[in-house]
């Protein structure tokens, strides 16, 4: 049967019934080929939507011209503006508008496009009472998430998480607690994207526990962060009380997190009041571990050739009271002065796996080079954050043992 496509007019008088109806009939059997749901206009629901089928498209006439606003949405029930469960799935050209949870989750997808896409909270003060996601796939395969936008979200404007073969590029991200988060996943490249204005840029975290998931994918490895602007994420963390993105540090430009062989490379990271970049092992959290099978040090992370300068000139923590005490001791240590003083563009907290205490094996090194603005090299310090808690840190800026090179990650391809 050939796929139809079902026009539904957002200024009709049963447009939001029409939209329902739609998305349950999209494809009943499930079929590899499915409808394709063209929207025009501004739809105001009460409810947030779902889709269960594959090979559903969903287009709108453009960002600004189509517009799904969950203004009006009652507590309790499906509190996401868009749930999509299933493979083969395009949405392109339009806005999710003030979802009180995330603006679009996709869950358990292959070849899902997100392209054109706006997902914003619309108070020009980002708020805790935001959705956390704006663009939020996990546990997915082969996605592509581009020329999209996302503003205000309380943890991450795109998120990619426990997922395989992503390519994100070309997005715009701003006033979110994390503009980019790359959580648990594997062969992702993340490039050509415009990140300010949040509190912390591109993260790229490997974790042992997620919450609400008693079984994640875990073992996050082969991301290329390439070509990216992350420029001045000053913004105050305005993550809910408890969650770990309060926990992140205002003005962190680039944060890797337990994560293993990481290319970072040809970006502009500047401007950033803690760090432009930061690199630690799971031992920042100061929760133990037993995992089966998590690696909880980075380990082959490859920094090069990037425009880095002007980072950690007021470091602060994020909205956690833990996260101040952790990076005020960090100043204190690198700065040599009781009150604390400036950080360095890139700081690492000088945890290897205990093997590797003597010498880490050149493959999996962290090597730093080329990173510099105005010919000025980046500055950069190991805070050795296992003695700083014990009040003896050894701190080192020299960059001598990072000057290393790996190879290359491959481009993702699908």
């Amino acid at each position: 049967a050939q796929a139809a496509v079902v026009e539904i007019d957002g200024n009709s008088s049963d447009a939001k019934k029409k939209l329902i109806e739609a998305l349950i009939e999209a494809n009943p059997n499930k079929a590899a080929v499915g409808n394709t749901i063209h929207l025009k206009g501004t739809f105001t629901l009460d409810e947030g939507l779902v889709l269960n089928a594959n090979g559903v498209t969903i287009e709108g006439d453009g960002k600004d011209a189509t517009k799904l606003v969950f203004k009006g949405v009652k507590a309790g029930g499906n509190a996401d503006g868009l749930s999509v469960t299933g493979s083969n799935f395009t949405i392109r050209k339009l806005s999710i508008v003030d979802a009180p949870g995330n603006a679009l989750k996709v869950v358990g997808g292959k070849n899902i496009l997100i392209s054109e896409l706006k997902a914003v909270w619309t108070p020009s003060m980002p708020t805790a009472a935001n959705g956390p996601y704006g663009l939020y796939p996990v546990k997915c395969q082969n996605v592509t998430i581009e020329n999209s936008e996302a503003y205000g979200a309380s943890d991450a404007g795109i998120y990619f998480g426990q997922s395989s073969n992503g390519i994100i590029k070309g997005n715009k991200v701003s006033r979110n607690v994390a503009g980019i988060e790359v959580e648990n996943s594997t062969s992702v490249d993340v490039f050509e994207n415009d990140v300010d204005d949040n509190t912390g840029g591109i993260l790229v975290f490997d974790l042992p526990i997620i919450p609400n998931d008693p079984n994640p994918i875990i073992g996050g490895h082969k991301i290329r962060v390439f070509k990216n602007r992350i420029v001045g994420n000053n913004r105050v963390n305005f993550g809910p009380e408890g969650a770990m993105i309060g926990s992140l540090p205002t003005g962190t430009g680039m944060m890797v997190l337990a994560s293993t062989h990481v290319e970072i490379f040809n970006n502009v990271i500047m401007g950033h009041q803690t760090t432009n970049i930061t690199i630690g092992s799971y031992a920042l959290m100061q929760k133990p571990t037993t995992r089966q099978g998590y690696n909880p040090y980075p380990e082959a992370i490859s920094i090069h050739d990037n425009e880095v300068g002007g980072g950690g000139y007021e470091p602060v923590g994020g909205s956690a009271k833990s996260s101040g005490e952790l990076v005020a001791a960090i100043a204190a240590a690198i700065s040599k002065k009781p009150e604390g003083g400036p950080l360095t563009d890139i700081i690492w907290d000088g945890v290897v796996h205990p093997k590797w205490a003597k010498r880490m094996p050149d493959k999996l090194k962290i090597c730093l080079s080329k990173n510099e603005s105005n010919k000025k090299p980046a500055t950069f310090a190991n805070y050795d954050f296992l003695n700083l808690l014990k009040g003896k840190p050894k701190v080192s800026q020299s960059l001598a043992p990072h000057k290393c090179s790996l190879k290359p990650l491959d481009e993702v391809k699908w």
